[in-house]
């Protein structure tokens, strides 16, 4: 493959198919890829030919891959492998199925409890990854990834900074988006877990009126207009806590600001475990600093340290107001002193009840028919209850079947009709389905929009998916797939 024009059916890294391009990026153009080794459909983000040789814009694109390799949490896509194929770099990640925030926005306001569902979860991704000392410095609605059923996801940290090691820019130079810049960030200062805090702040504003809060039109005025203006009040319908969260992210002082990430999550309803130092803000680090973060002196040690004053930790306690970290918990004493032989009959009582267990369940399972399963599958559109798998049993015999039974899924196909072939392909996937094909046909539907499905109902998952899309009304030299901007 020419690392200039990667394209669909193309290959990378002897691995990854190219299906469909997805979304286009500051960095490179987003694919859905078939794995051939594991059989299942992931995102691949591919580096634009232009940028690839240029060596501080690939060291970014890889450390995309290791920041985001390192954190772990249900509201961050993971990143499955990275690699270079003939000068072409690539990052394989979870491929999202849903839509970008951008996209939900520009649908118009969205309704309080929507918004602070998306936040919070945004929060609890922010706090994984300011915990294990990365920060996002880019979090605008095209990074966050919002499911059918409402699951958020992070992504694109491309511009992330491990907070401990010397970064690819220097103080002075602005990375970023400029209309969800934090002042300091504006500035070209020092960036803290508090700079996440007010971007997310400004999605937040954007989510609840529909417009972004600061647009001046240019890059260098929307910059300004980040560092001394107030944003433009919240709709009076917004209460609390949500309209103080959002208020309190949006402070131009990063000490005004929510402590935490999981504070912030805490705040907005969030399930948080153990945020200690809840009071504790963030301040930003000295620009004089020019080396590695150095934290400072803290009462309590903490293992990382991601701000001036560093990140809670998870613990096992629930979210508390502010007050001294929990001390250690003393070790349980040695219970083996003195244990005696009591516990030899306790042990042979469990033998026998194990026999006992072994010979009715494993031993009389020759005589127990295997059933056939069904499962009923609905994508939804909007948050709704799953459908209930169906069970029929399969006719008795004197022995148990040799073959384990092929699982079947009923496809409706009004479920995926307007959809894109991303999504749709990586829900089949899900189901079960290995063996998927696309088919382009003229339409007057937009490029690009799945039309069908075939075949429907009850379908084996060994059988191949045929998806039509449309192809336009006519091809044209100039057609491209949109991309997400900020």
């Amino acid at each position: 493959m020419s690392p200039m024009t990667p394209g669909l059916g193309d290959v990378l890294g002897g691995r990854y198919t190219l299906t469909d391009r997805i979304a286009a990026g500051g960095m490179g153009d987003v694919w859905a890829a078939t794995d051939r080794v594991l059989g299942r459909t992931v995102a691949i983000k591919i580096m634009r030919p232009n940028t690839t040789d240029e060596g501080n814009f690939a060291a970014r694109f890889r450390d995309e891959a290791r920041h985001t390799a390192a954190l772990s949490h249900p509201n961050i896509a993971a990143v499955y492998d990275y690699g270079e194929d003939d000068g072409t770099a690539y990052l394989v990640m979870e491929l999202v199925p849903g839509l970008p925030l951008s996209s939900m926005i520009a649908e118009g306001p969205m309704p309080p409890e929507q918004v602070r569902l998306i936040l919070g979860q945004c929060a609890l991704a922010l706090a994984a990854a300011h915990e294990a000392g990365v920060v996002h410095r880019d979090v605008k609605p095209a990074n966050v990834m919002v499911t059918p059923e409402g699951k958020v996801k992070l992504t694109d940290f491309g511009i992330a900074r491990a907070v401990d090691a010397v970064g690819h820019t220097r103080t002075g130079e602005v990375m970023g988006t400029p209309q969800y810049l934090a002042p300091e960030q504006a500035m070209g200062q020092r960036v803290t877990g508090a700079t996440d805090l007010y971007s997310l702040g400004v999605v937040g504003h954007e989510m609840l009126t529909g417009k972004r809060p600061f647009d001046a039109g240019s890059a260098v005025a929307t910059a300004l207009a980040q560092i001394s203006e107030p944003p433009p009040p919240l709709p009076p319908h917004v209460t609390d806590p949500l309209r103080s969260a959002i208020e309190a992210c949006l402070a131009k002082d990063p000490a005004q600001r929510p402590s935490s990430a999981a504070s912030l999550a805490a705040l907005l309803g969030m399930p948080v475990s153990g945020v200690a130092h809840a009071s504790l803000a963030t301040s930003v680090i000295p620009l004089s600093d020019l080396g590695a973060t150095q934290p400072l002196a803290t009462p309590t040690p903490l293992p990382t340290q991601v701000y001036a004053h560093p990140v809670a930790p998870y613990g096992h306690y629930p979210a508390t107001a502010a007050g001294p970290a929990y001390p250690p918990q003393p070790q349980p004493p040695d219970r083996r002193r003195g244990m005696g032989w009591w516990w030899l009959p306790v042990i042979a009582a469990f033998l026998v009840a194990g026999l006992f267990i072994w010979q009715n369940l494993v031993v009389g399972r020759a005589n127990t028919p295997i059933p056939s399963v069904t499962v009923t599958r609905t994508v939804p559109r909007t948050s709704t209850a799953s459908t209930p798998a169906t069970t029929s049993a399969a006719p008795t015999t004197s022995t148990a079947p040799t073959t384990t039974p092929v699982k079947t899924v009923t496809l409706v196909e009004s479920d995926y009709v307007g959809q894109t072939t991303g999504v749709v392909r990586a829900d089949l996937t899900t189901l079960g389905f290995l063996d998927i094909t696309t088919k382009s046909v003229p339409s007057d539907r937009p490029k690009g929009e799945v039309l069908g499905i075939s075949p429907t109902g009850p379908v084996p998952v060994t059988t191949t998916i045929v998806i039509t899309v449309s192809a336009g009304a006519a091809p044209t030299a100039s057609s491209t797939a949109g991309g997400t901007s900020g």
